[in-house]
């Protein structure tokens, strides 16, 4: 009885290690077989939340450079492009008027004469720095007005010299308002007669003028365009004094006393640009800024010792066929 016992107690055991075998195996074999199932399952389940981390990576990647890079790129590339268009606009309107400072000057008078123009067909007057009514009733006058004069103060008035018709601008000729086809000339006439002016200084504005002028009063000053005087030659808009047109032998200045200063002016197509013939006094003779060109001679002195001394500064010389400056005097020394 009891080895029946043992028997039946030891085939419980067997056949619960039966059944355990039956039942682990699976599991030993879902730990052997499984386990690179297992391990590509839980792989596969690491991917997921790789790929649901890299998901949200990706479009917030994406968006964040796509809204940060494109709301400052547009406006980046738009503003640029507006300032570099003014910017080329405004210096290609620069350059092409910034050249010449003649130019400048000339479109300046262009459009005056156009104003000046439409108030003379309107039947506008406008009174002037002084005071006096312009009667603007002819395109003559308008042109006048564009084109400048000689003119100088004295004793307070400011008195005009005007080529032929010129002065219709201002009311007609008057004691104040001069018309000569030498306008130059016919101030220096008038200071020689007259006196002075408050400042010495008779000043002539841009323009070309076909004269030949001749300075009696002592002292006097002959003021066109010397631009930047520490620069040689005169200004881009100086006055022009011009013998291309003149017959015989010419002379653009001729200076017959003492302390005379000449001074921004382009003197050219004459015989001789400037002459100084013997002159008596101590004050010197300025010639200073001026562009003395294609002329026969340039500047002529002759004087003689104890004749006032010659300044001649910063005056540029081009293309004279003789000489740019004559010293005739018979050992002088006066001119520097």
């Amino acid at each position: 009885m009891k080895r029946t016992k043992k028997l039946t107690i030891f085939s419980i055991i067997v056949l619960l290690s039966f059944i355990l075998t039956l039942v682990f195996p699976v599991t030993v074999l879902a730990d052997d077989t499984t386990p690179p199932a297992e391990s590509s399952e839980v792989v596969s389940s690491t991917e997921e939340p790789e790929t649901v981390e890299t998901a949200p990576e990706a479009p917030a990647a994406t968006e964040a450079p796509v809204i940060s890079e494109a709301s400052p790129a547009a406006p980046a590339t738009e503003e640029p492009i507006e300032v570099e268009a003014t910017a080329a606009t405004i210096s290609d309107t620069q350059i092409s008027v910034a050249p010449n400072d003649s130019e400048i000057e000339e479109t300046e008078r262009v459009n005056l004469a156009e104003i000046v123009s439409i108030a003379a067909e309107n039947d506008i007057t406008l009174a002037g720095t002084d005071g006096d009514p312009l009667s603007l009733s002819t395109v003559e006058a308008a042109e006048t007005l564009a084109t400048g004069d000689p003119y100088f103060t004295r004793g307070g008035v400011l008195y005009r010299f005007l080529p032929i018709g010129g002065c219709a601008a201002y009311g007609g000729v008057s004691a104040t308002c001069f018309e000569s086809s030498t306008p130059i000339q016919a101030a220096l006439e008038n200071v020689k007669s007259n006196g002075l002016p408050d400042n010495k200084t008779v000043y002539v504005e841009s323009g070309t003028y076909a004269e030949q002028l001749v300075i009696e009063t002592a002292g006097l000053i002959l003021m066109g365009n010397p631009g930047n005087v520490l620069v040689a030659g005169a200004g881009a808009s100086a006055p022009i004094l011009d013998g291309f047109t003149l017959s015989g032998t010419t002379t653009g200045i001729t200076i017959k006393v003492e302390g005379v200063t000449i001074s921004g002016f382009v003197i050219q197509n004459y015989d001789t640009a400037i002459a100084q013939p013997v002159v008596v006094g101590s004050n010197t003779i300025n010639i200073s800024n001026n562009t003395i060109q294609n002329n026969g001679n340039g500047i002529d002195i002759s004087s003689d010792i104890g004749a006032p001394g010659t300044l001649i500064n910063y005056n540029v010389f081009l293309n004279n066929s003789g000489y740019d400056i004559i010293n005739g005097g018979f050992n002088d020394n006066n001119v520097q």
